[in-house]
């Protein structure tokens, strides 16, 4: 006749929410305030800025018109994308982000290739995108995108007619390392961040726990006391929320523990643990008051409900019968009090006293019956 405990997480209950809100209110906030995303554009912003004004201070006049005009069109797309990264639209930021990143040195490419000019800085700048887009993209999609764009640039140096200007197998070279690196960055990046992941999830398991293990009792698996009176200082601060509460005593429980030992006593406390729970709907709470009693809060209760869920609990500890094979052994029975809010009281510890008075009542009436307060 062994005990498996119910394991029970008390957050899931929606009436649970307000005290959650109170536990998780003293834990420090470890999210970013402020997204990642956010400080890229400000960095991009910045650089936007300063090539614009060596755009108008070295740039050649002929070329001149065409670089402003497309640093004017990246700042502005930056300047959307932030704006629909605060408005919380991350994907389609996101997607702006890296887009414009690549797209603005590739038209400094083409440009340059049909001009005939021979520069390849803009071909170095192609790695600038891949390395930040490391930070966000998965690794296979930086290893297509490394990819595509290493097969342009040597394409683009093999139909260029001014590729004899330069080292072109340097340039290829560099642009491949530096896919190459974007590709590895973001695999670290990725796998630590899975790690990461993992670690706060099992953080949080084991706060959940810790949090379980803190407001329950070890040996019944019900709410503890310190929960009980949280709960009931939660509970009388809505005058609006009705609610019954159930004492319950086990009757001459000592002489249970005295005729049949200890371990059937804990035998009993489990058992009428587990009848006390399963005769209760997922909102209501049973707590274990004391040694011997509990206390059961039912929601949105009544009068006669009250009365009907106490006579039936009542009745199922009742069948436990005996708690051991001692013929001398003292049948389980028990009394119980019934208390209703606010009629009996309209704070935790009037309440209380009420619920206390109809179990002292019924145990001096003779004991294993109920009395209403």
């Amino acid at each position: 006749m062994g005990y498996k405990r119910e394991r029970v997480i008390y957050i899931k209950n929606p009436l649970h929410q307000s005290l959650m809100d109170h536990y998780e209110s003293s834990k420090p906030d470890i999210q970013a305030k402020v997204p990642l995303l956010f400080y890229l554009h400000a960095s991009l912003l910045v650089f936007l800025i300063i090539t614009a004004v060596l755009v108008i201070l070295l740039t050649p006049q002929n070329n001149r018109i065409f670089y402003l005009s497309l640093v004017l069109i990246s700042l502005t797309t930056i300047l959307v994308c932030n704006m629909l990264n605060w408005r919380g639209r991350y994907a389609q930021a996101l997607n702006g982000t890296i887009l414009i990143m690549f797209v603005a040195p590739w038209v400094s490419i083409f440009f340059e290739t049909f001009s005939g000019s021979g520069d390849v800085i803009p071909m170095i700048f192609v790695i600038i995108p891949l390395q930040i887009a490391a930070l966000f993209l998965a690794t296979k999609s930086m290893l297509l995108i490394s990819g595509i764009q290493t097969v342009a640039v040597i394409a683009n140096i093999i139909f260029s007619q001014s590729k004899g200007n330069y080292n072109w197998v340097s340039v290829v070279c560099y642009v491949f390392i530096a896919s190459l690196l974007g590709s590895v960055t973001s695999y670290l990046i990725r796998t630590q961040y899975d790690k990461l992941l993992i670690s706060k999830e099992e953080l949080a398991l084991n706060q959940e726990r810790l949090r379980d293990i803190s407001i329950r009792d070890a040996l019944s698996g019900v709410y503890n006391r310190r929960y009980m009176d949280e709960i009931l200082d939660l509970l009388t601060k809505t005058p609006e929320q009705r609610f019954a509460l159930l004492m319950i005593d086990i009757d001459h429980f000592k002489r249970v523990n005295d005729t049949c030992g200890h371990s059937a006593g804990d035998f009993v406390i489990q058992t009428v643990a587990s009848i006390l729970k399963s005769a209760t709907r997922k909102k209501d709470i049973v707590c274990r008051y004391g040694g011997d009693e509990f206390l059961v809060i039912l929601i949105d209760c009544a009068y006669d409900d009250a009365l009907s869920k106490a006579t039936e609990m009542k009745r199922m500890v009742d069948a436990i019968g005996c708690a051991c094979d001692d013929p001398d052994a003292i049948h389980v029975t028990a009394s119980i009090g019934v208390a209703l809010y606010p009629e009996n009281g309209a704070s935790k510890e009037t309440l209380l006293r009420a619920v206390d008075m109809a179990l002292y009542q019924a145990k001096e009436e003779g004991r294993n019956r109920i009395k209403v307060i």
